[in-house]
């Protein structure tokens, strides 16, 4: 080592050893942020997929434009579907048991994309939000779209 960098060493080899010797200053720097990091990543891991609750309203055989939008959200495996009773979606929806309704009008030929369907959702529930958005570009890929 040259000499002109001894002095520059000594102090930081100093500097060191008196940061070393003192305990509560070896903590906050290593053992507090490693604690919080391990904490944190307890409490912040990755949850499974939330699988989103669908009710579909409307005659589910599979010539039906409701039956061809069961097998569409089926496919998806982030879809629980469900066909309640026709006067009990409402209550479903009000009482949390189903994320989203969607109520389609089976007036007319062709598929469920082509056809004017009804979305109930609580506005109060990010569930809701999340599932109308989902279903939603689902029926938007069918019809077509491809920036979605």
């Amino acid at each position: 080592m040259s000499h002109r960098f001894t002095p520059l060493f000594e102090l930081t080899i100093a500097r060191a050893r008196e940061f070393f010797r003192e305990p509560a200053a070896i903590f906050w720097v290593y053992g507090f942020p490693l604690i919080m990091a391990i904490s944190l990543g307890i409490a912040f891991r990755e949850r499974p997929r939330q699988q989103l609750k669908i009710d579909l309203v409307g005659d589910s055989a599979p010539a039906t434009r409701a039956g061809q939008l069961r097998q569409l959200l089926n496919a998806d495996t982030r879809f629980e579907v469900q066909t309640p009773p026709a006067d009990g979606w409402k209550k479903r929806l009000r009482d949390g048991k189903t994320d989203l309704v969607v109520v389609l009008d089976e007036s007319g030929p062709g598929s469920p994309a082509d056809h004017p369907w009804e979305i109930w959702q609580e506005p109060r529930r990010s569930e809701s939000l999340l599932a109308r958005q989902a279903v939603e570009n689902l029926l938007l890929k069918q019809q077509g779209a491809t920036d979605v």
